[in-house]
């Protein structure tokens, strides 16, 4: 089976074994109808919540096409977009196993976060002040943490299933730190705008980003 999720929308199921499975805007997942007697395995891309039913004798794999996530029974959180740079394994509770070709198998620890960059081939472990933020979309927020605008609207592209043209470069010399509810793209979009001198202009199925001098000097 597989399951695609759209931009815009999000999508929740129970696999065969009692595992359950939240995915997030532009994702998917494969899956059989019933898993082996010796193994559960899914492939995803995108961002995928999961709360694993506990088998010792059956252990749950993830296959992310670059990165293996062995589970006995947790929560976590994998983000593996193709178009992100980054590949990410945040664990909420339990205990999981990550391989690759690249590194050397090693676990993480409830409360770390496994960040595996595809260019230089390296994955790094750190500790966030709130492991839980990592998941944060499956309870309808939006967090950014000193991230980029070329991270941030690409994030709300997905969200919100639009398209974001960049009229002025100088607005991707910014970052954003805020933590806001997923409302809709325009008051998102004001919240953006009160915490930079950016400004968002909606043109049909387009945002326009400018920055706010280069907009009152064209006025």
């Amino acid at each position: 089976n597989e399951i695609i999720v759209p931009r815009g929308a999000d999508y929740q199921l129970t696999l065969a074994d009692g595992t359950r499975v939240m995915l997030n805007s532009d994702s998917r997942i494969r899956f059989p109808d019933e898993f082996q007697a010796n193994e559960r395995r899914v492939y995803i891309q995108g961002e995928v919540y999961f709360k694993v039913a506990h088998d010792e004798d059956c252990p749950f794999f993830v296959e992310t096409g670059v990165m293996t996530v062995r589970v006995l029974g947790t929560e976590f959180n994998v983000k593996a977009y193709t178009e992100d740079q980054d590949i990410s394994v945040a664990l909420n509770h339990g205990r999981v196993e990550l391989s690759s070709g690249d590194f050397q198998t090693f676990e993480l620890s409830p409360g770390e976060k496994a960040i595996y960059d595809r260019t230089s081939r390296l994955c790094k472990i750190v500790r966030p002040q709130n492991i839980a933020e990592s998941s944060a979309w499956t309870t309808d927020q939006i967090i950014f943490e000193q991230t980029p605008m070329k991270d941030a609207i690409q994030t709300l592209s997905r969200i919100y299933d639009v398209t974001f043209s960049i009229e002025d470069k100088k607005a991707l010399n910014y970052t954003y730190t805020i933590k806001t509810r997923q409302t809709n793209i325009l008051t998102t979009l004001r919240e953006l705008e009160k915490i930079s001198p950016v400004r968002f202009l909606s043109q049909g199925d387009t945002i326009c980003v400018n920055v706010k001098e280069a907009v009152s000097k064209s006025i």
